[in-house]
């Protein structure tokens, strides 16, 4: 939404340490020797090591984790904190390279699995005739890699390349582990219970090292998507809501279902081949935050951890057609026991805290982290704001992120430029992209990272809540701020300003004259008399007993909630149930109609606080959630 035996070239392994001038490896590798070379290469082979072993000494590939010093332009990508997303489409599809340029993505998180596939099992559900595992050949017992399918894919890298986008190669399959939608929709968990598929699946990796070391495109392999140990017959670890992790990886450590030592041969087995491309490892249970509770780092200073979030996955797996029981942000019940829990950004940022955690007892830095993949069905209420939480927790600590995902061709649920509601289509019966709330917190986000001329407030960190409202509105000259680059941020906002804003976010046509009701609005009473003129006459605004605007007036949550609902026109959708706000109340049906229409929340402890000044970081964000509500129902 994962003490390995003495391989059968343990010969080969020890002259790769060696600190050579020549590549033994590739001499290994070089399949075009005749036998009577190979012959030869046989005596002068010993005679080099020995000359290196005299010189230099064997040296230990002891690498302490806290060491993480790059040492070649691959692993220098990464000093840098990256934006990013996946491909996991039905084919290779090099446009959408392009298109990623264009979007100021980094670099793609590539998964060529799915290209094996007949198309009628893809898209049509149909029964999977291939036969095939991209590149594996067959996982249920790999022997080499299919040619065919390492020039395909050399060839998607090649439109990567020419674009300027790096790659993180993926593989959904491994081999004694298929990937579970290729399975039936069962788990494949062979290769956690017995070793010769690991041993396949490390031979696996060495082959396919060996082939791509040297493409410039390529930033990173990526072992396996979502390992999952935990599910094995033989160990089965259920929950980590409720048991202990520590306790399960206790029992299964130095056995096939130990991803520690899994990962430590294949890293070994690819630095046989290729020691420069770095090399990134997911966390157990399809990468779970919670498992890295038990990850330990491999000696090997050129690699990246990596975990996935679409915590709450009840929340976020609410699909476009189903009945959408929980919002964001909002009480959702997890795990076997059905637990309630608020999750909000303080509820992300606790989840995730393992990462972090395990980062600062491991002397890992940020800059070897990734969010591999986040994301939420795009339909679920309250998407925009769910997604920008998390680019903030991972902004603010400093991660490589890369969201799920751009223009998939087989699924839709997290395609972002489709729009938050039902998908439109065109003529030729493909999804339309349109301007929408959920795709404007990614393109701003990238647009940020990427350092496009931009609107930037100085006073506002990029971390706080309200920071990707404020800067969309700036950006489409709704908010100004105060010049030199303050916005005001902890400031009241005044009447006479949530006039202006309203005013430019709806295109208000200007007419010479508007009659004037107020004693004390005029050229100098105000900034925008037209503005606040002009949203009287609409019946947006009106004054007190004694005919005055007081524009210099803070505005109160109950005039916001009044304000808004009568500028867009919002139903109400629900009573609201907030225990402060009176049965006879004037604004009441206002405060219902913005809390069912998602666009304010309670102060807390089911309190609306009708009477208590808003802020202009505050209004911005309900100004900015009534903007994405409107655009989402048109």
């Amino acid at each position: 939404m994962s003490a390995p035996s003495l391989p059968a070239n343990a010969d080969k392994l020890i002259f790769l340490k060696l600190s050579l001038s020549c590549n033994i490896s590739d001499l290994f590798y070089n399949k075009k020797l005749t036998w009577k070379e190979g012959e030869v290469m046989k005596k002068i082979i010993p005679i080099v090591a020995l000359i290196g072993m005299m010189s230099l000494g064997i040296q230990e590939m002891n690498v302490k984790a806290e060491t993480y010093k790059s040492a070649g332009s691959k692993m220098d990508f990464w000093n840098s904190k990256r934006t990013g997303t996946n491909f996991m489409n039905s084919t290779s599809l090099p446009e959408n390279y392009k298109s990623a340029k264009e979007a100021h993505i980094e670099y793609v998180r590539l998964a060529p699995d799915k290209w094996a596939k007949d198309k009628d099992f893809l898209f049509e559900d149909k029964p999977d005739t291939s036969g095939k595992d991209f590149l594996i050949g067959n996982a249920d017992n790999y022997q080499r890699l299919v040619e065919e399918d390492v020039a395909k894919l050399k060839a998607d890298l090649d439109a990567a390349q020419s674009q300027g986008i790096k790659v993180v190669l993926t593989m959904l399959s491994l081999p004694g582990d298929r990937w579970r939608q290729f399975n039936n929709n069962q788990n494949d968990d062979r290769i956690w219970e017995e070793e010769k598929y690991q041993e396949q699946a490390s031979q696996f990796w060495k082959d396919l090292a060996f082939e791509l070391k040297d493409h410039p495109a390529v930033v990173g392999y990526n072992i396996i998507n979502e390992p999952h140990p935990e599910t094995s017959r033989k160990n089965r670890y259920n929950d980590f809501w409720t048991e202990d992790y520590e306790k399960w990886y206790s029992k299964v450590k130095g056995t096939p279902a130990d991803l520690n030592e899994f990962y430590q041969k294949v890293v070994t087995s690819i630095r046989e081949v290729d020691k420069e491309t770095p090399i990134i490892l997911d966390s157990g249970l399809y990468a779970t935050p919670w498992a890295f509770k038990y990850l330990k780092p491999v000696k090997d200073n050129k690699t990246l951890y990596a975990f996935h979030m679409y915590e709450p996955y009840q929340l976020t797996s609410q699909r476009e057609n189903q009945n959408k029981e929980y919002q964001y942000p909002g009480i959702v019940k997890v795990g076997d026991l059905e637990t309630p829990m608020m999750w909000d950004k303080d509820g992300l940022n606790t989840f995730l805290q393992p990462v972090q955690n395990w980062s600062q007892e491991n002397h890992v830095p940020s800059n070897r982290i990734i969010a591999e993949e986040f994301g939420i069905n795009r339909t679920v209420p309250g998407a925009p704001q769910y997604m920008q939480d998390l680019i903030s927790i991972f902004n603010q600590k400093g991660w490589h992120k890369s969201f799920y995902a751009f223009r998939e061709d087989t699924w839709t649920g997290m395609n972002y430029e489709l729009g938050t509601e039902k998908i439109k289509w065109d003529e030729e019966g493909q999804p339309k992209r349109q301007d929408n709330p959920l795709w404007d917190v990614i393109k701003n986000d990238l647009q940020i990272d990427a350092g496009v001329n931009r609107t930037i407030f100085k006073d506002v960190p990029q971390e706080h809540w309200a920071f990707h409202a404020i800067h969309d509105l700036a950006n489409k000259g709704i908010i100004a701020g105060y010049g030199n680059g303050i916005f005001g941020m902890g400031d009241n906002v005044t009447r006479e300003q949530v006039a202006a804003l309203i005013y430019r976010t709806l295109h208000i046509e200007k007419q010479d004259k508007y009659e004037n009701p107020y004693r004390d609005i005029d050229g100098n009473s105000t900034m925008f008399p037209e503005e606040i003129l002009a949203l009287t006459k609409l019946g947006f605004f009106q004054g007190d007993d004694q005919g005055n605007f007081r524009p210099k007036a803070t505005l109160t949550r109950a005039e916001m909630a009044q304000v808004i609902k009568k500028a867009f026109r919002l139903d109400v959708k629900a009573p609201h149930n907030f225990n402060d706000v009176p049965a006879n109340s004037w604004a009441k049906d206002a405060i219902s109609a913005v809390q069912s229409n998602h666009i304010a929340v309670g102060v807390g402890e089911g309190k609306f606080a009708p009477d208590m000044n808003v802020t202009r970081e505050q209004y911005a964000q309900s100004l900015y959630n009534a903007i994405s509500n409107t655009q989402s129902h048109q």
